[in-house]
């Protein structure tokens, strides 16, 4: 009877976890590839399926994508399932190791619960190419439940614990701050002494060093201090991130204590110096928990009896916590200062936290069934609340249109919503309404190659050719290597009857793209209007080398030899054409058009 008791128990929690999952999460299923959706997987891995696993692609992410591709192809649906998979694993992982850590089958529930639902957790699990979060957390959770397995005497634990901390590292890099954490598992839930601690855990901790030195130098080369522009034009510094760092901390320890206007675009502005009334105020909020609240929380618990277990795994919490912040605090800058799916991670600690409070204040009214059902009504509240917002938010993900809109209603001012939505309208041929978008995002600071293109893009589809040459005059400051910016600045230019104009675009093109097709095609078109048709045969020649079968390309090289006066080389031209289209009316009319040549014309042109 205690043995179907347990395991009823036992299950209880999974099952539950299931349920709620599946009621806050599952609706992601109905979604679309969106934001980075387009680059990771429709190009990367959909449009360039035979590119090999890159070490700085975090392969990880890379190998469940091409599983993905080969299992449903370009259905969206099916790379929601294995995210929903994912985060459902994590949260059963997170569940089991907290149980083995903290010995508490309710305290470990609650924990996995509120990991699985809260409403931070939404980026994560709604963007397909996000799921390297819920990779680098899974392989976390199972890296330390065996390394757990392995101070409990099971040789087999150590093994699977460095496999499961590898293949974090390869889901993201984020996971250098594991063997701080077995650290931080020996201080406070195994004490055993630092030093002994090292000793004990060397074989593992000095090969996964190893990794992380090689971690760290690959981050460092490829990370792009003063990438970020400001809406003033100005460019990010290095000091300006480090001045923010208390700024990020309090902003995403409110996202996890108040999970409310969720935004893919935080609007966040930098610190310029640390000794600013702002600045101090934030560290001052940033600290209080490892400053303030764990010491005073400490000497009240040694008042109260409370047990060390408790307080040492209410310790664990928090610098869990504050310990994978770190990686995305922006000491090596990232992507953007702050973003929901940076709190995957952290949000175990914050759970954890959560879980042990309301157990200590659950034991504090046992035998008390009113008190007891109001604190279980007031956790089923938070998780329903929690559960709800998840859902709604996910569907704010359904689509790039949905949530863009929706990140404009937090942030009118962000320039990736007006970029995306601008992209959006004109693949719809709504132009004007792109044009706005456009103009909103370059008014926000926006100063990007490809803004000024898709403008350009967008003018030259509404007929407005003079404003398409000035955004792709922009684009060539922006970016002088542009060459389809070149490209369609001279055709701009021809379009406007500014012929020596564009045959000088098309010139500086082919010096850096000789082979660029289009430019030489219509670079000898050009040099024909001109008058220069001697000039113009090189080029069309060249075009025909790399298209061999267009047949107006003969057209253009066969009118080119006729007004130049090189009949033989029209001839021949004419007769390479006809192979392809013996039928072709233009051509015939080309041939007459020699053979119409008087004696005297022929006969001084071929001299």
């Amino acid at each position: 009877m205690n043995a179907t008791h347990t395991r009823s128990a036992l299950l209880r929690g999974p099952c539950l976890l299931l349920l709620l999952v599946l009621l806050a999460h599952g609706n992601t299923l109905r979604n679309g590839f969106v934001y980075d959706d387009h680059e990771v997987v429709e190009h990367e891995v959909l449009g360039e399926g035979d590119a090999p696993l890159r070490i700085g692609g975090r392969p990880m992410r890379l190998l469940t994508l091409r599983l993905d591709a080969w299992l449903w192809g370009r259905n969206p649906a099916g790379y929601h399932l294995t995210n929903l998979l994912l985060h459902l694993t994590a949260s059963l992982l997170l569940l089991r190791l907290v149980q083995v850590l903290v010995g508490n089958l309710r305290v470990a529930t609650v924990c996995a619960l509120i990991f699985a639902v809260h409403p931070v957790q939404t980026e994560a699990v709604a963007v397909v190419s996000n799921r390297k979060e819920m990779l680098v957390a899974l392989f976390v959770f199972l890296s330390l439940l065996a390394y757990h397995r392995g101070t409990m005497g099971r040789w087999w634990g150590y093994p699977i614990a460095l496999v499961a901390s590898l293949l974090a590292f390869l889901s993201k890099e984020t996971a250098i701050v594991l063997p701080v954490i077995l650290l931080l598992y020996h201080v406070t839930l195994c004490p055993v002494g630092v030093s002994r601690a090292i000793r004990r855990a060397a074989f593992f901790l000095v090969p996964l060093g190893l990794v992380v030195a090689f971690g760290i130098v690959r981050h460092l080369l490829h990370a792009r201090v003063g990438y970020a522009r400001l809406p003033d034009g100005e460019t990010m510094r290095y000091a300006w991130f480090l001045y923010s760092i208390p700024r990020v901390v309090t902003h995403d320890l409110g996202k996890v204590l108040y999970p409310a206007r969720l935004c893919a675009d935080i609007p966040f502005d930098p610190d310029r110096t640390f000794w600013s009334l702002r600045v101090l105020l934030h560290a001052s909020l940033a600290t209080v928990p490892l400053g303030v609240v764990l010491p005073v929380f400490a000497r009240v618990s040694r008042r109260i009896g409370l047990s060390d277990r408790r307080v040492q795994g209410i310790r664990f919490a928090v610098l869990w916590f504050y310990l994978w912040l770190l990686p995305v605090l922006n000491l090596i800058p990232g992507a953007c200062f702050v973003a929901e799916r940076y709190l995957y991670l952290p949000l175990a600690g914050f759970a954890l936290l959560a879980a042990l409070l309301f157990d200590l204040a659950f034991q504090g009214v046992t035998g008390e069934k009113h008190r007891e059902r109001l604190l279980v009504g007031v956790l089923l509240l938070l998780l329903g609340g929690y559960t709800l917002r998840s859902h709604l938010r996910n569907r704010e993900w359904a689509s790039d249109e949905e949530i863009w809109f929706t990140t404009l209603r937090q942030n009118p001012h962000s320039r990736p919503a007006h970029v995306n939505l601008g992209n959006i309208a004109a693949r719809k041929g709504n132009f004007k309404g792109a044009l706005e978008h456009y103009e909103a995002a370059w008014k926000a600071g926006e100063e990007s190659a490809d803004l000024f293109f898709n403008m350009g893009h967008v003018y030259r589809l509404m007929g407005n050719t003079y404003m398409a040459q000035q955004a792709f005059l922009r684009v060539l400051r922006l970016a002088p290597d542009d060459v389809e910016a070149r490209y369609m600045l001279g055709m701009m230019q021809a379009a406007q009857r500014n012929l020596p104009g564009a045959a000088a675009t098309f010139r500086k093109l082919l010096e850096r793209s000789p082979h660029h097709g289009g430019a030489l095609r219509q670079l000898g078109r050009i040099l024909r209007a001109l008058g220069r048709p001697d000039e113009a045969i090189d080029p069309l020649e060249r075009y025909l080398r790399l298209f061999p079968s267009d047949l107006q390309g003969y057209h253009d090289l066969a009118l080119a030899c006729i007004e130049a006066g090189d009949l033989p080389h029209a001839r021949k031209t004419l007769q390479r054409a006809r192979r392809l289209a013996p039928d072709d009316p233009q051509l015939k009319r080309l041939e007459e058009r020699l053979a119409a040549l008087s004696p005297s014309q022929r006969e001084g042109a071929e001299k």
